[in-house]
């Protein structure tokens, strides 16, 4: 065990420091120190990781990661968190391998207090590895960096100049919530603090609902796999939510569907696309979103918990390459084939006789292999030539790939798919397919699933576009059509505000309807008066987004200040609009450079998402009917501006004894309002209750944690209120 100094504080607490690296004016050349965790955040002077220090392996143990400097050089601040995979990854290890991008750094960050630094929305170029203290990240003259002779804080850092010159810098990590009890009293600290905390123990005297608490039992049938969302009438092909196997502890996951290729219900594993001049790390550690840009891939057992070749169908693989006009496309059942897609590899059980028997062409296969097969490696792994033969192979490297050939330059597709075990363990995936009977539509369907938000929409796999949402219980108010983004920042995004004009343009704002596209729109409403809501708690994110032809700059974040939120429900709160309502707390999304919110020094005291709710020295964010401000103070030119909001996850969906509400008027995908095969219901509802009810079991401690975590985030919100 360790002694490490703890923040409860900051953004909710639970913050365990990693790195302390403090200098003074005074300081002589100190050496890093990276065999100790700090035990204080202001006179620190080491790091360690948590794999050497703590014994952690898996990335998936960290929630955040927090950075803080200052330097007596400039009067900015530094200070943000973020839950990006593979900062987290280097919080664990130490680095990446060869794998830094500014991307990781420039997109998905939240700001937090005093925040006021370019970085890392600035990010323009990173080191290769990941190293918090060698130029992690970097942007035109500023940067982040901590060596023994100096240090750099969002400026740069040469020795002879800033060497002599006070700086602080932190690095802290949130650790995953408690996967079981204490044994016994939690080891007191080594120093008293100033004021007795709350005893961790304590039980909330009262209990909110929460949106992962689950009934004891489930008459839900929320599919969870590509396959489950075919069987329930899905046939078009797009992103969908899969969920992790029950007890695995692993998050839910974002994947591509193939509804239509040899029946449908295909998930993408392997997505790998490259070009002529690509040299590209291979990325084992996400489930790819496309098929022809994707490049990543994991497995299923990593990915999503499973544990048994049982659980997958079949394996289905394709590629091409501009060297050559053959394809390669054919599936295969073969229990190794389909082990290494559960497992990544096997253990000196790959055979050519696994490639050369028992495989089925598909649509468009002209390849030699892998008829041809007659060597293969001995793990199966499947980018490293799992199978070959006398003048064609596959794989899948960093900086080339095989594909029916031998042949190294030239761009390639690689793409790997499984499909899995069907609620009624058909012998056959195809009998899964509603297109093989024609259904039977019940007069009254138990399991139809009517979604009434962006977010359960999502949450059934629905792909971007207009849909019908329902409003508050008992406001007596009508259901309404709007724009449902499921792709950005993990979708679920209902559209509030979408103001779109050119040059010549005049219109008056129109604050009574919601918009039906974000980039053509030109109207707004409140989810109060437009669909009953009436607490900002029935809101969990903002987003914002503008731009302008007048410069380059585009603003697009998210927040979930309670004021924000309670604007977006009422359309303004009174007088209480302030700017640390919006320079902190606030999450940089895709594209997103602008100065704001980061610099908001002013703000109007309602609010009000088109009357200049923030500004700072050099632009302001408003909305009227001659033009707008976005990130600047008006003038000629065309803008785009759209505010959208995410309404909390449901607990479950509940089943109803009518038809759903109408499908999107322009999304592909439709509500069914029966099962197929009709024959098996029984069968199916139990399958799926029995899963609902066996994922909620195997969390009763984590779900009584998160609970915990409701009530603080409930307590906080209530404060904010005050």
């Amino acid at each position: 065990d360790r002694s490490v100094y703890c923040d409860m504080e900051e953004d909710g607490g639970g913050w365990m420091l990693l790195y302390s690296y403090n200098q003074n004016i005074y300081s002589p050349y100190r050496q890093i120190n990276n065999t100790h965790l700090p035990t204080s955040p202001t006179n620190g002077y080491s790091h360690w990781h948590l794999g050497p220090a703590l014994g952690y392996t898996s990335v998936e143990d960290v929630l955040d990661v927090r950075f803080y400097c200052s330097h007596e050089r400039h009067s900015r601040v530094m200070h943000f968190k973020t839950s990006n995979y593979h900062i987290r990854a280097v919080a664990v290890t130490g680095n990446l391998g060869n794998d830094n991008s500014p991307v990781y750094w420039n997109t998905g960050w939240t700001a937090l207090s005093h925040h006021s630094a370019y970085l890392p929305g600035a990010t323009t170029s990173t080191n290769t590895y990941g190293d918090f203290a060698d130029r992690p990240f970097s942007g035109n003259n500023v940067q982040w960096s901590i060596y023994s002779h100096e240090t750099s804080c969002d400026d740069t850092d040469y020795w002879y100049y800033y060497h002599r010159r006070k700086s602080s810098h932190q690095i802290w990590v949130r650790l995953a919530g408690p996967t079981k009890s204490p044994s016994s009293a939690p080891t007191s600290p080594t120093s008293t603090p100033t004021a007795a905390p709350t005893s961790p123990t304590t039980s909330p005297t009262t209990t909110p609902t929460s949106p992962t608490s689950s009934p004891t039992t489930s008459p839900t049938t929320v599919p969870t796999s590509c396959t489950e969302y075919l069987y329930i009438g899905h046939t078009i092909s797009g992103v969908y939510t899969v969920w992790a196997q029950p007890g695995s502890g692993l998050p839910d996951r974002r994947v591509y569907c193939d509804m239509e290729e040899d029946g449908g219900g295909w998930m993408l594993l392997y997505s790998y696309n490259r070009n002529l001049t690509t040299i590209r790390p291979l990325d084992g550690s996400h489930l790819p979103k496309s098929p022809t840009t994707g490049y990543s891939h994991v497995h299923l057992t990593d990915a999503l918990g499973y544990t048994s070749a049982d659980d997958v169908a079949d394996v289905r693989f394709y590629c091409t390459h501009s060297s050559h006009s053959r394809v390669m496309h054919f599936k295969s059942s073969n229990k190794y084939i389909r082990m290494v897609a559960v497992f990544g590899v096997l253990e000196n059980g790959n055979t050519p006789q696994n490639w050369t028997t028992g495989w089925t062409a598909l649509t468009g296969h002209s390849a030699v292999l892998p008829a041809g097969t007659t060597y293969t490696n001995n793990n199966g792994a499947f980018f490293n030539t799992p199978f070959s033969g006398y003048y064609a192979s596959w794989g899948i490297y960093d900086s080339y790939a095989y594909c029916d050939h031998y042949g190294r330059s030239g761009s390639s597709s690689h793409q790997v798919w499984v499909r899995l075990q069907g609620p009624t363990r058909a012998p056959t995936p195809e009998s899964l397919s509603p297109t093989t009977s024609a259904p039977t539509t019940p007069t009254a369907s138990p399991t139809a699933i009517a979604p009434t938000t962006c977010m359960e929409y999502m949450f059934l796999g629905h792909n971007s576009g207009v849909f019908t949402v329902s409003a508050k219980n008992g406001s007596g108010l009508p259901d309404r059509s709007v724009y449902c983004d499921m792709e950005e920042d993990g979708g679920g995004w209902m559209l509030l505000y979408s103001y779109s004009r050119d040059e010549n343009t005049y219109l008056a704002l129109d604050g009574s309807h919601l918009p039906t596209s974000p980039t053509t729109g030109y109207s707004h409403w409140h989810l109060g008066p437009a669909l009953g809501y009436t607490s900002a708690d029935d809101v969990d994110d903002v987003r914002l987004y503008c731009s302008t032809s007048r410069h380059s700059r585009v603003v697009h974040f998210k927040t979930s200040n309670y004021h924000v939120r309670e604007v977006a429900v009422s359309g303004s709160h009174g007088s209480g609009n302030i700017p640390a309502n919006w320079n902190t707390g606030w999450t940089a999304l895709s594209d997103h450079s602008a100065t704001l919110p980061a610099d908001a020094i002013d703000a109007t005291s309602s609010g009000a998402f088109y009357d200049h709710p923030f500004a700072g020295n050099n632009g302001s964010w408003s909305l009227n009917s001659t033009g707008g401000e976005c990130d600047d103070f008006g003038g000629a030119g065309a803008y785009s501006f759209q505010v959208w909001v995410r309404l909390p996850a449901p607990p479950t969906l509940s089943p109803t004894t009518s038809s759903p509400t109408s499908p999107p008027t322009e999304s592909p995908t439709t509500i069914p309002t029966s099962m197929h095969p009709t024959s098996d219901q029984p069968l199916k509802d139990n399958w799926f209750r029995k899963r609902d009810v066996a994922r909620h079991e195997s969390y009763p401690q984590k779900n009584s944690w998160i609970r915990k975590q409701a009530n603080r985030k409930s307590d906080i919100s209530n404060n904010n209120a005050k």
